[in-house]
């Protein structure tokens, strides 16, 4: 049985709490931490079937916990309170892991704009990035990203709608894997469209981030961890993305590119090409938000302050410009849905870009024989969005300057999570383990 890594502090002691005091809320701090559960401890001693002991969890604050508030970074979810764990949080407990708080977020997953920045919300402001305060932490999981950037704890919770795990691990130099697309359950976690939400998990260690997949799902929860093999890049088949990343990235690209061919690994051209963005229409998730999220506050309890869609669009349609800076353009479309009139479309368009995004993939893996796709940056994103397949983010160094660089691989088949956590610990068995902002 293969034994977690520690990151350089105890297990399932109080000095996690001494640590986020200590580095995220001092005045200088990272501003990644939402709220703690003071008796977290004790909770994670009382799980009943053991496997993931003295594993510590942050969770975005989308996301419930029992006894804490889930406020999505919202002024209106401040006294949302609920009374049971969402699904992914109830196995994690069942596993033996602490869950030891919440952490911020761009405000309700990004669904009020995207015109703030990368990981801000009203409530919560801007996290900042362990790696550099100057350098972006990316949204909407820009907590749980500087969270496990700073090694607050071992593993920290996500979701990802459209690169919004993929993008802040990139940013923030950690592992952050985008599981295929109901792999794990959203029930208890505010949704944005069902067609692409996904939780998943980011670490500085890929054991960690293996066992807090395996800890989301509702049993077996060693099964990724216990399977997890380092031997995985000679002879690997993988695409190349011919996209090219930024102009200070360059090198760091070349240079990561060289490491996995010397490593042995089968990197072929694509014949068809590859996108990493696509048409802008947003009338899917406006509609899909509008739709589902009354089914998520109808599992609160009663006397919560928000039950409907209604009553939280009134919060922000009468915000003060000083409450929202940036504007609510995301929210308002979503008012604007007419969901008798608009679902046809709306059903048009989602099958229109999941058949194009995965007859992509399938070309890539029947015709040029690959099992995954390796971009620079979080570049998988857009693929991995509109196909569901999963896709995994590696640190891969720093650019001068410090900023962090980092290649994401997307699978070619859905439900491949081992193989590309094979991958990401061949990756880091070769590199060396990922340090600390924070040692």
């Amino acid at each position: 049985m293969i034994s977690l890594p520690t990151l350089g502090r105890p297990g399932v002691d109080d000095s996690v709490l001494a640590r986020i005091r200590s580095l995220d809320t001092a005045p200088t701090g990272f501003g990644a931490v939402a709220t703690v559960d003071e008796q977290w401890k004790t909770r994670a001693s009382a799980a009943p079937t053991p496997g993931l002991d003295g594993l510590t969890v942050l969770v975005k604050d989308s996301i419930d916990v029992a006894g804490l508030p889930t406020t999505a970074g919202s002024r209106a979810l401040a006294e949302s309170v609920p009374d049971q764990d969402a699904d992914i949080i109830a196995n994690l407990r069942r596993a033996g892991a602490g869950i030891v708080g919440k952490t911020n977020l761009q405000e309700l997953c990004g669904w009020v704009t995207f015109a703030a920045p990368g990981g801000y919300s009203a409530r919560g402001g801007s996290p900042r990035n362990p790696r550099g305060h100057r350098f972006p932490t990316g949204g909407s999981s820009s907590g749980s990203a500087a969270a496990a950037a700073a090694g607050l704890v071992d593993a920290t919770i996500g979701t990802d709608t459209g690169g919004s795990i993929l993008v802040p691990a990139a940013n923030c130099g950690v592992y952050g894997l985008r599981p295929t697309v109901g792999l794990l359950s959203r029930r208890g976690a505010l949704p944005i469209t069902l067609a692409q939400d996904t939780p998943g998990p980011l670490a500085l260690r890929v054991a960690h981030l293996a066992a807090a997949l395996g800890g989301m799902r509702p049993d077996d929860h060693r099964r990724y961890l216990d399977a997890l093999r380092v031997d995985r890049l000679a002879g690997a088949r993988i695409a190349l993305c011919l996209a090219g990343p930024e102009a200070d990235a360059q090198t760091a690209w070349a240079d990561a590119v060289a490491t996995l061919l010397t490593a042995g690994v089968d990197l072929r051209p694509a014949t068809t090409a590859i996108p990493v963005d696509g048409p802008s229409d947003l009338l899917v998730p406006a509609f899909d938000f509008r739709d589902s999220v009354g089914e998520y506050f109808d599992a609160l309890p009663a006397g919560s302050p928000v039950r409907d869609f209604d009553t939280l669009y009134a919060h922000y349609r009468d915000a003060t410009p000083d409450e929202q800076p940036y504007g609510i353009d995301n929210i308002e479309a979503s008012a604007r849905v007419d969901l008798s009139a608009d679902r046809a479309l709306r059903n048009r368009l989602r099958a229109d870009e999941y058949d194009a995004a995965r007859s992509v993939l399938d070309h890539l893996r029947e015709v040029d024989g690959v099992d995954a796709v390796l971009f620079p940056g979080p570049l998988a994103t857009f693929l991995a969005s509109k196909s569901g397949h999963p896709a995994v983010a590696l640190p891969a160094g720093t650019l001068p300057g410090g900023r962090p660089f980092a290649l994401s691989l997307l699978a070619t088949r859905p439900d491949d999570e081992q193989y590309l956590l094979d991958l990401a610990a061949s990756w880091e068995h070769l590199n060396g383990p990922t340090p600390s902002a924070c040692p």
